[in-house]
């Protein structure tokens, strides 16, 4: 008995490989997107743990616009919560022969620890590591040559010229395309490297790392495991030292302010002293050629008016003559091979000390700033944010994706069961216990089900988060996603397979097996037929062929696998349409955003503390510049703006006076309705992201009722600004007000300290040659182009782009399967049917067309109800996906519900095509089966 049980078992594996086979697949898809969206969020985050860990990176940065002496490392190290200092010298120069900017620093010995990505550390002066995206350009043991780049001639390196010994990554520079600013080239840094500390010729430091002594808040020390590097209490100790060691610092100010003048003339009197040498030799060579010439004319005419007594007297007097004009020879040619070069340098020192001048008026105080790892390293919170917006995605689309994968497979098993009534009542009448019986139910949903999700389970906790991370990461340094097993998703995801395959087949099994044998060998009495609300509207039925009205009954009378079909369909659709939505309000913001609303090529910031003369002459210097077509003047500053988190966002202010100008650079205008705004003198105009986060009590001390919004200056005043409107913007937070406004409530003088530069021709070239420009004139703290923001955006919505490209084929994937399942079922309870008409003379079109009219009727249905579920779908994902400050474009395309339609239809005709030749197959003695039971 218990050989019959087993051989019926494995019969009904073997005769139902399709169907198996589509199980696995549906739980395989539903597991491998469950597990593998929700883990790699927490794979990302590891990733970067892991290397923070490893590389000991530091927790702040300290820098000040004339460098650090011994006076301030001094003030640095007498705070008592720093843990480790570590000093470091640094030059910004450039690669000879190229355009690139690239910073030399030196190695560090604990604190940010550099990865040796291949070669080895330099071992004597002479040596340098290259940054790793340089190791396509050059090869190991080869030379990289620099050049200078400095008004006072001084590069602080000792040497040009350096062989390579390795190539490096650093934690200080995790994006791979944007490493900040330079003051060198076009003012973008392109490239890092690291040589000995014995290689510089330097009398400060550029910069102070340091490591605080980091305790959470019970004063206990941290065990930097999990998530703290990130969270609320390190952000919030951090940036507490940090305001306290710069008001220590800031007390420095002066006194550094009159070394470092004292200083910068003494070094530049050094280069001058010498210079001043050989051009007062060169003047006492010149005022000695003339006395010469004199002293021989002077001979010559004595020696032709004087009588000589004897010849010896003319020959004393020739080789008086001759000796002075050889030493007039002698002095021409020193004055010939000297006079340019020294004359040169002569007109090249004394432009330098005009521009020394300059440049010392221009600081008129020490600035220190202490940043944090958020401020200091490009991207380091864009990094850890992006993966947080991965858990958003896991929160919604793999769980509907999966509840649609487990909804059409727990109708598959459950039409399972109910096919087989008449084994089970044969099985029970032979006297087989109902745990004999209900074995093959349990075995095979055990099988696929276990077989889908350990298949799933694999791919997704150990590939899908690689595949996500190779798009998400490839614009970071990490070069391997650290992979982690998160126990509890593989549960859950294991216990929903089980309950949709075993659980539900078992219960179906033992809900049949409590009816007795007689009643299991007929079939379930049908519901009876009745009217559907088509049928009363006469003369719409009246005129419909049979075929249609039998389509159209047919659909209303079987409800329950009418609402399995619609919902099927309609969950593919809807993750259609969720995914191609994505894609589409993430890929135009770069276009809208750099062609439509900010017009500007170029925004060039200056020193603040420029005369008014000065600042024309640079406005008047960069207009007449070859390509740059205007330049309107504005005042930028950053503020920072405090979240109810407890975390902190930045916006940039905008201030402007001359408003027409503005306008033409700066194109402020509503979202919906395309119209124009202006900036009064009474309030601000605001980007519409921070206006939602205002909507959404997300700020601190922000008032909605009253329209009111409070920012904190560098030194943390506390600002309220008075809201107007909001204009449309997609990347940062940006607040723009009047100088008479900004005067008010700032209570500072309007004093421009940038320039937006717009060109004739914005060609990339012409970008990079006017930058380059702009940043070689005194006075230029640094530059943004709108290309490098434009592809700094695009490259960061690359890794989410292709996330959501997974999704989609993994919902094409899921579509077909559901279609497949769903129409099998379809066929398989009316196989009689079927048969039957065939029987009745139907040719094989007509009959396959009796099925998927139905088929095809729900599958629109569904896509319609798809739409709307996917639409609504769609704005909660992008309303919770996207950054605090950034805003992707809204609403879902007519395209997008088109071509997901399109898609969702293509998948239904090929399932169609294909079990065509199923029901070809069907036999029309199958038509007798309906007197078996």
């Amino acid at each position: 008995m218990k050989k019959a049980v087993n051989t019926n078992i494995y019969r009904e594996f073997r005769n139902t490989k399709k169907r198996l086979i589509s199980i696995i697949v549906l739980i395989f898809l539903g597991v491998l997107v469950f597990v593998g969206l929700k883990s790699s969020g927490g794979d990302i985050r590891k990733t970067a743990l892991d290397n923070i860990h490893k590389s000991n990176l530091a927790d702040a940065f300290v820098m000040s616009n004339v460098g650090l002496d011994q006076f301030d490392i001094a003030t640095i190290k007498r705070n008592s919560n720093i843990e480790k200092l570590e000093l470091v010298h640094s030059s910004d120069m450039m690669i000879k022969n190229s355009n690139d900017a690239i910073r030399v620093m030196n190695i560090p010995d604990e604190i940010s620890k550099l990865e040796l990505v291949e070669g080895r550390f330099p071992e004597k002066d002479g040596q340098i590591l290259l940054d790793r995206r340089l190791s396509s350009d050059y090869k190991l043991g080869e030379q990289i040559f620099f050049d200078e780049n400095g008004l006072d001639n001084k590069t602080y390196l000792k040497r040009k010229q350096y062989t390579i010994t390795g190539f490096v990554n650093s934690m200080e520079y995790i994006d791979s395309f944007n490493l900040g600013y330079s003051t060198a080239g076009n003012g973008k840094l392109k490239f890092v490297s690291y040589v000995r500390d014995s290689e510089f010729d330097m009398n400060f430091y550029s910069m102070a790392k340091i490591k605080y002594d980091t305790p959470n808040y019970d004063g206990n020390k941290t065990t930097k495991s999990n998530e703290y590097d990130f969270s609320k209490e390190y952000r919030n100790f951090v940036e507490v030292n940090n305001k306290q060691l710069k008001r220590e610092l800031s007390k420095n100010a002066d006194e550094r302010l009159e070394k470092f003048n004292k200083n910068s003339f003494d070094t530049f009197a050094e280069n001058e002293k010498t210079i001043l040498e050989e051009k007062t030799n060169l003047d006492a060579k010149k005022k000695d050629l003339v006395s010469l010439q004199e002293q021989l004319k002077k001979l010559e005419n004595e020696f032709l008016s004087k009588d000589f007594n004897n010849s010896s007297e003319v020959e004393a007097f020739s080789s008086r003559m001759n000796d002075i004009r050889a030493k007039i020879t002698k002095t021409k040619t020193f004055i010939k091979n000297n006079k340019e070069v020294i004359e040169a340098k002569w007109e090249y020192i004394q432009e330098r000390r005009k521009e020394l001048n300059d440049r010392l008026k221009a600081i008129a105080n020490v600035n220190y700033s202490v940043m944090s790892r958020d401020d200091y390293i490009v991207n380091y919170s864009t990094y850890w944010d992006g993966s947080y917006k991965i858990d958003t995605l896991s929160n919604a689309f793999p769980v509907f994706f999966f509840a649609v994968a487990l909804l059409v497979t727990l109708s598959t098993m459950i039409r399972m069961v109910d096919e087989q009534r008449l084994f089970m009542g044969t099985m029970k009448a032979m006297g087989y216990s109902d745990i004999d019986i209900i074995k093959k139910y349990f075995y095979y949903g055990l099988f696929s089900g276990a077989t889908g999700w350990f298949f799933g389970m694999l791919f997704g906790a150990f590939i899908l988060p690689k595949i996500i991370f190779i798009s998400y990461g490839h614009n970071y340094i990490f070069k391997d996603v650290t992979i982690v097993v998160y126990w509890r998703y593989i549960f859950e995801a294991l216990l929903l397979s089980l309950i949709g395959t075993t659980f539900v087949s078992i219960f179906v099994a033992m809900r049949e097996l409590n009816s007795k044998p007689v009643d299991l060998f007929g079939k379930k009495v049908p519901k009876h037929g009745s009217k559907i609300m088509l049928e009363r509207i006469r003369f719409i039925w009246s005129k419909m062929s049979f075929n249609s009205k039998v389509t159209a009954r047919n659909i209303f009378r079987y409800k329950v696998r009418m609402m399995m079909t619609v919902l099927g369909v309609s969950g593919c659709t809807a993750l259609l349409v969720i995914g191609m939505g994505i894609k589409d309000s993430i890929s135009g913001v770069s276009d809208i955003q750099f062609k439509q609303i900010s017009k500007y090529d170029i925004i060039s910031i200056y020193n603040n503390n420029m005369s008014d003369e000065n600042s024309d002459k640079y406005k008047e210097k960069i207009l007449h510049y070859e390509n740059v077509s205007y330049v309107v003047p504005i005042f930028s500053e950053k503020v920072s703006i405090k979240l109810n988190d407890g975390s902190k966002d930045t916006a940039n202010i905008f201030v402007t006076k001359e408003k027409n100008d503005f306008y033409k650079l700066i194109n402020l205008r509503d979202r919906k309705t395309k119209k124009a705004m202006k900036i009064s003198d009474i309030d601000v105009v605001i980007t519409e992201k921070l206006n939602n986060l205002i909507l959404e009590c997300k700020i601190a001390n922000t008032s909605v009722e009253n329209k009111k919004l409070t920012v904190y200056t560098e030194e943390d005043k506390a600002i309220d600004l008075k809201l107007n409107t909001n204009t449309e913007w997609y990347t940062g937070h940006n607040i723009f007000m009047s100088e008479k406004y900004y005067e008010k409530v700032f209570g500072k003088k309007y004093k421009e300290n940038a320039f937006l530069v717009k060109l004739k021709n914005p060609t990339d070239k012409n970008i990079d040659n006017i930058s380059k420009k702009i940043m070689a004139t005194n006075g230029t703290t640094y530059l943004v182009t709108s290309k490098d923001n434009a592809s700094m955006i695009n490259s960061a919505l690359d890794g989410l782009n292709f996330i959501v490209f997974v999704m989609i084929i993994c919902s094409l994937m899921l579509a077909y399967t559901v279609l497949y399942n769903l129409t099998n079922i379809n066929i398989s309870e009316r196989r009689v049917e079927l048969a039957t008409i065939k029987v009745l003379g139907f040719y094989p079109k007509e009959v396959s067309l009796y099925i998927f009219k139905e088929t095809f009727l729900l599958t629109i249905m569904g896509i319609f109800v798809g739409i709307v579920l996917g639409t609504g779908m769609h704005h909660y994902i992008i309303q919770n996906l996207t950054p605090n400050d950034t805003m992707f474009l809204q609403g879902i395309t007519i395209t997008n519900i088109i071509f997901s339609m399109i898609l969702t239809i293509i998948f239904a005709l090929i399932v169609m095509r294909i079990m065509h030749t199923n029901i070809n197959d069907i036999e029309m003695l199958d038509s007798l089966k309906s007197n078996d039971q």
